[in-house]
């Protein structure tokens, strides 16, 4: 199955370090499709944790959590040409794409390179229906060769290029050299192939084919000059960029609602701090909870009982042989199921009009105990008699 026909692609994020100028890969895209819907996941590879210089995209600033969304997350929305531009057509036939191609396949295309940062992405190798190994490329350091830039003159369309090692590269000892019929070169193999071909050279025995897929002007900037494409069978049993290096700290194989998944806001979880409704046997509104052996009544400023965990339930970190609640960072936490819904313990800024509150007054510093989200608002209510009385004190004073 192509890239075209599968639900999923997937685009490696990569870092070039200012200091050896090497390409390394730091994060993983994941596009899925549903008919005309789309989603978005990332996540950071096991190697972006170890690398000294290289610092959290912007808007993905957890190396641990796995982000999800609807929409091509803005870090790479960012990288592609408005499409109401007047040369977004001719940008596209630059890319050899048509004019609808999808936005994915653009930012995989063009490699999403910017002037203002260091990251580019570039796509995984595409098994085609014919059992072959295929990906696209544009030729690198054109400009760093001598004579590459009349050589690329001479290339056309379909031309076949060689593959030439390149041990006496200072930045790469495998980086691998492009050569025409008159064995000029005219550039390199992105690093990000370079492994990738000599994979598939040990594996088949002979050199990948590249052929020249698209060739662009002399106006056209050097790294967009020529697009190649690049052929080998497919070995039995081999899986590319599948090295230790290339794995991501969470797995994005199916989408996630969990707690390390930023698709998990206190919003999404809002139900289960809501008052049971009516069908479900409940009330439909707050409760004030009764009397119980375990859970006398304990006006607390207000004159409300809450609930107090019982003893040895997992509501309870404290004692003996129960379950620590696990920690998060959002808003909202330690929801109970359904079935023992009750008041909540929510972790919320002390808001500012409190700390104005005498002291034997305030709620508890950071942490209110209230019935679901309104009694916040029913607790605030309840607290402006007292605000007032002691800003009147204040002001007679």
């Amino acid at each position: 199955m192509t890239a075209a026909e599968s639900p999923q692609r997937r685009l490696f994020v990569a870092w070039r370090n200012p200091e050896t100028r090497q390409i390394i890969p730091v994060g993983l895209l994941v596009q899925r499709r549903d008919g005309d819907a789309a989603s978005y996941s990332f996540a950071y590879l096991k190697l972006a944790e170890t690398l000294d210089g290289f610092h959290p995209l912007p808007g993905l600033p957890d190396l641990h959590r796995r982000y999800d969304a609807p929409a091509l997350f803005p870090m790479f929305a960012n990288r592609l040409m408005p499409r109401d531009r007047a040369d977004y057509p001719d940008y596209l036939g630059r890319l050899d794409l048509d004019v609808d191609a999808d936005p994915f396949e653009v930012l995989g295309r063009s490699n999403g390179t910017r002037t203002t940062d260091r990251i580019e992405v570039f796509a995984a190798p595409e098994r085609t229906p014919d059992d072959h190994a295929m990906s696209l490329f544009f030729v690198r350091g054109i400009r760093h060769l001598d004579g590459a830039p009349e050589a690329v003159d001479r290339l056309h369309d379909g031309q076949l290029l060689a593959i030439v090692d390149d041990p006496d590269n200072v930045m790469n000892g495998r980086a691998l050299l492009l050569a025409g019929d008159d064995r000029v070169p005219v550039g390199w193999v992105p690093d990000y192939l370079v492994e990738h071909l000599h994979e598939l050279r040990q594996y088949n025995g002979a050199d990948p084919t590249v052929t020249v897929e698209h060739i662009n002007g002399p106006d056209t900037a050097p790294h967009m000059r020529v697009l190649c494409r690049v052929t080998a069978p497919w070995p039995a049993g081999y899986e590319p960029f599948h090295s230790i290096e290339f794995q991501p700290v969470i797995s994005l194989e199916e989408p996630t609602m969990g707690p390390n998944s930023a698709t998990d806001p206190a919003s999404e979880r809002l139900p289960d701090l809501l008052p049971d409704p009516v069908e479900a046997g409940g009330t439909g509104r707050d409760e004030t909870a009764p009397p119980e052996p375990e859970n006398p009544a304990t006006p607390r400023g207000n004159g409300t009982r809450r609930h107090r965990p019982v003893q040895g339930s997992s509501h309870n970190p404290k004692v003996a042989g129960s379950n620590p609640a696990p920690a998060t960072n959002d808003m909202a936490v330690m929801a109970r199921p359904p079935s023992d819904r009750g008041p909540c313990r929510v972790r919320a800024p002390l808001p500012g009009v409190y700390r104005r509150l005498p002291a034997m007054r305030r709620p508890r510093p950071r942490r209110l105990l209230v019935n679901g989200w309104r009694g916040v608002v029913q607790m605030w209510r309840r607290r402006r008699p007292a605000f007032r009385e002691a800003r009147a004190g204040r002001s007679s004073s």
